[in-house]
């Protein structure tokens, strides 16, 4: 529910991060692979809500069309470094394990 004192020009996005007592500087892998490191809490709830805002930008806006998790993860990185913000993020490799012989093929064959 959209609190009834928000200005109209304003839009709600709300998140949730649990405080599990977890120290910081913190490194955690999410669920897309990428691994991040926050240097404080609130360069997590800043990379975090960048990362939130994109999606409605994406949905709500138009923009960003066609880009997922991944590119909600590099934007939100370009823009808490633009920022200062204590985060180090690295995606995973986009490179796929290379397929050898198959076991029992001899090596160029169909």
């Amino acid at each position: 529910m959209i609190p009834p004192e928000l200005p109209a020009r304003f839009k709600l996005i709300r998140l949730l991060l649990q405080d599990d007592g977890a120290p910081y500087p913190m490194t955690q892998m999410d669920r897309y692979g990428w691994q991040h490191r926050f240097e404080r809490f609130s360069d997590h709830l800043a990379f975090f809500f960048a990362h939130e805002l994109h999606h409605f930008r994406r949905y709500h806006l138009g923009l960003h069309p066609r880009e997922g998790e991944h590119s909600a993860n590099g934007w939100a990185l370009a823009h808490c470094r633009e920022l200062g913000v204590g985060v180090a993020s690295q995606r995973p490799s986009k490179k796929k394990p290379e397929s050898g012989p198959i076991a029992g093929r001899p090596s160029g064959s169909c």
